[in-house]
């Protein structure tokens, strides 16, 4: 401390450093006194301090001769301006300043988790009462709608619990699991079902190209185009859309993928998709923020285009009159009117996070909307548990209910806990149709 006291020059060269203490213990030292601090710009108060000091490169032999004859020379009102920086920076930035901070932050966080967990719909296998009604009413009906997402269907993800941000994507198998592909083949042999497939991949790199030889309806790239059963050729959505943008975002969004390593690109006919997940997090949080700024700012400006908050680790730019939810609220009103009208609809699919919203508030709209006369009468059990109250009261809907694949927050109506739970709950609706006196498990 003394020798803190009595120096008029402080020089902290580091070549790496973490939370270098010496500078604050100097700093500290020299009230009224106003000694000069040379810090090299590698150390860790550098940041913190940078202002308040003279900052140095420590490899520069020129830099540092420089640093060490202005640190001798200045004069005292500008010692004592640098100085009074630093020192007000120590004085207000305590042990217990951070530590206030970081029990905040901790209980912003937990706010935050809380109100996230109000938004995580029902666990479907936690109430089998539920579970029941939902089989009987599509055993029952006479025309069925099942609508997939063939991500949340068809990933190699074992399973999705508590996945709400992982960084990883979904990857789909190389073909169709056995135990798919026959639930598959068993809804369609039932000629009061019918399938529609949704899927963000064009049809050539999808697997719902593998049901290609059966009665099912695809939705593929996004809603760009879709073909219904019974149909050969391929509909676009909308034959005016304008894609003029996608040249100019292509390159912009190819620029970022060769600055950062482990990023990758993926386009269809009507978006395009930088996924940075196999690069460095920081550096790609960077880069993400860097090339929104560059679309924002220049790129999509007038462009009829925008950017989807999809998942972690992703920027998508997509035509703004083409969305999944786009197609399934046109569809609502004409190929599969009856279905929302008459029958039962079943949608299970883990959408991105906009998609999300969209695509269930849309269903929920659409089911609201039916007649009351057709609503379905259902279980009115008396809920006891209190976390009850999220459970859809059932004599008040139609033969409609939506999921989300994976415990996570979505507007489904219900979530299964995995792709395999969607498996089961489907073999299940199989079994009911074949044998309606069967009591489900």
């Amino acid at each position: 401390i003394s020798l803190y006291r009595r120096a008029d020059v402080c020089m902290i060269t580091s070549l790496r450093d973490g939370m270098n203490l010496v500078a604050y213990e100097y700093v500290s030292c020299q009230d009224e006194k106003y000694g000069a601090l040379i810090l090299s710009e590698f150390t860790g108060a550098a940041e913190s301090l940078g202002a308040g000091s003279i900052k140095v490169n420590p490899w520069s032999i020129n830099d540092m001769a420089e640093a060490i004859y202005l640190a001798l020379t200045m004069s005292e009102d500008e010692r004592r301006e640098r100085h009074e920086y630093a020192f007000n920076y120590i004085q207000n930035y305590t042990s217990q300043h951070w530590a206030e901070l970081f029990i905040n932050s901790l209980a912003e966080v937990s706010a935050d988790m809380r109100e996230l967990k109000k938004r995580i719909p029902t666990v479907l296998e936690e109430h089998l009462n539920e579970r029941e009604t939902i089989i009987d009413s599509f055993a029952s009906s006479k025309r069925n709608l099942i609508i997939l997402d063939e991500e949340g269907i068809l990933s190699l993800r074992e399973h999705y619990v508590n996945d709400e941000e992982s960084d990883s994507e979904d990857v789909l198998p190389e073909d169709i699991p056995s135990r798919v592909m026959m639930i598959i083949e068993d809804l369609v042999a039932n000629p009061r079902n019918s399938i529609l497939f949704l899927t963000s991949r064009d049809h050539e790199s999808s697997l719902v190209r593998k049901f290609d030889h059966l009665r099912v309806s695809m939705v593929v790239e996004d809603g760009y185009c879709y073909r219904l059963e019974g149909e050969t050729e391929w509909t676009k959505l909308d034959e005016q859309v304008d894609l003029s943008w996608m040249s100019h975002i292509t390159d912009i969004m190819n620029d970022f993928k060769e600055r950062t390593p482990g990023s990758s690109l993926t386009t269809t006919r009507a978006s395009i998709k930088w996924d940075y997940a196999q690069a460095k997090s920081e550096f790609g949080d960077i880069q993400r923020k860097d090339l929104q700024a560059h679309l924002w700012a220049g790129g999509l400006m007038n462009a009829a285009a925008k950017v989807c908050a999809t998942s972690p680790c992703t920027v998508v730019v997509r035509s703004v009159s083409i969305s999944k939810t786009k197609f399934l609220s046109r569809a609502i009103h004409n190929e599969f009117k009856e279905f929302f009208e008459e029958g039962a609809v079943l949608c299970f699919g883990k959408f991105d996070w906009k998609d999300d919203d969209d695509i269930f508030t849309l269903l929920k709209t659409a089911r609201e909307q039916v007649p009351h006369s057709l609503r379905e009468e259902g279980s009115s059990a008396v809920k006891e548990d209190p976390d009850e109250e999220k459970i859809r009261v059932f004599n008040k809907l139609t033969r409609q209910f939506f999921f989300t694949v994976g415990i996570r927050a979505s507007k489904a109506d219900f979530c299964l806990e995995s792709q395999f739970s969607t498996y089961s709950l489907l073999e299940d609706l199989i079994e009911a149709q074949k044998n309606p006196r069967r009591l489900s498990i």
